[in-house]
């Protein structure tokens, strides 16, 4: 296999673009064309990109439509056979490109994707993995990080629709499931990401887009789950993320609803992203929070967010119990349940997201 072409886009990346482009030019396959396209960043991300340009093969700082006109450029600029996008705060593993070339000539695959390991501000992680056997009219099965497609598969496909300015690269995938390409899936970590991404910071934004490209896409896809459950499903979606959204801006209307409902003092099952959204949101509403529940037998006696973490099952009497972690609801209860608690005097952040994103 020849020249593989990674495209990196940024802008205003300065506290991160220089581990992005480090994991680039440190990969262990040598035939590698590195293209970085810049928005016309003013904080000092165009200084760390002339550090390091004689190891990046074309560099332009200039303004951009967005993220998938920034991308669309560097496509249009590369001559590899393979193209792999890494964006300015993500990197990739140092085997990447290697592991994802080897993957394609033994598979005569056209597109190669991986796990991407996600990590959170409060040192946790977790696995995202390609879900190639689920119904992608339900959410974009491959995540983007770990995607290398073949050059030709861009000049079928075209490039990313810019209409969708956070969800072009669900549109653009579902068009290449739609027309069958051979894609081949590779149980290992390619690349990683920090939560708080575009797509992650502008939640129901990418939710909507999705929800648009579905529509889109109903017809023409043959799914085993009819129309009206897939649309009903986005309608759900799109209720719990304009809820979500309000949650962690810490809008007026979240802090008011909190202090109807809940009842001090408050013991909050989950101590990841939810967990310490919830600390900060409970504190706001001057609502008492009595202690913190995970399942981690190695946490239970140590402290989170400055109270102590308890095992789940533990007495509740007098106590209103908070589920901070995000399941479907029959998980939940049947979580809840195993525990010997009594779900109808629970809440959890499904229901909060659903209540609170009501029009």
């Amino acid at each position: 296999m020849g020249e593989v072409t990674i495209i990196t886009v940024s802008l205003d990346s300065k506290k991160t673009i220089e581990r992005t482009i480090k994991s680039v030019i440190e990969q262990t396959y040598p035939d590698i064309e590195y293209i970085v396209v810049d928005g016309g960043s003013t904080d000092g991300t165009v200084d760390i990109i002339k550090k390091y340009e004689s190891n990046i093969s074309v560099w332009v700082s200039e303004p951009d439509k967005g993220i998938y006109d920034a991308i669309n450029k560097g496509i249009m600029m590369s001559t590899g056979e393979i193209i792999g996008i890494i964006n300015s705060d993500d990197w990739y593993e140092r085997d990447a490109v290697e592991n994802a070339v080897i993957a394609m000539e033994k598979n005569n695959a056209e597109m190669v994707c991986g796990n991407v390991v996600m990590h959170y501000k409060s040192g946790k992680s977790r696995i995202l993995s390609p879900r190639l056997n689920e119904d992608p009219l339900y959410g974009n099965i491959i995540p983007h990080p770990s995607v290398f497609a073949r050059s030709a598969l861009y000049e079928e496909e075209g490039l990313y629709d810019v209409n969708y300015s956070i969800a072009a690269d669900y549109k653009w995938m579902m068009g290449c499931i739609k027309k069958k390409h051979k894609i081949v899936c590779l149980d290992k970590a390619i690349a990683h990401f920090s939560d708080g991404g575009v797509s992650n910071t502008y939640h129901y934004d990418t939710i909507f887009q999705s929800a648009k490209i579905v529509k889109e896409f109903l017809d023409s896809l043959n799914s085993s789950v009819n129309s009206e459950e897939i649309i009903n499903y986005w309608n759900e979606r799109i209720q719990r993320a304009k809820g979500d959204d309000e949650m962690h801006r810490g809008s007026k209307k979240t802090i008011s609803y909190l202090q109807r409902i809940l009842k001090e003092p408050v013991v909050v099952w989950g101590t990841g992203h939810y967990g310490e959204l919830m600390s900060g949101l409970l504190e706001q509403a001057q609502i008492k929070i009595d202690s913190f529940l995970d399942s981690d037998s190695s946490k239970v006696g140590s402290r989170f967010m400055d109270y102590s973490i308890k095992e789940p099952g533990s007495d509740l009497k007098g106590k209103q119990l908070l589920i901070a972690i995000d399941m479907p609801d029959d998980e939940m209860i049947k979580l809840i349940e195993s525990k010997g608690y009594n779900c109808s005097e629970c809440i959890s952040i499904r229901q909060l997201q659903r209540e609170i994103g009501r029009d």
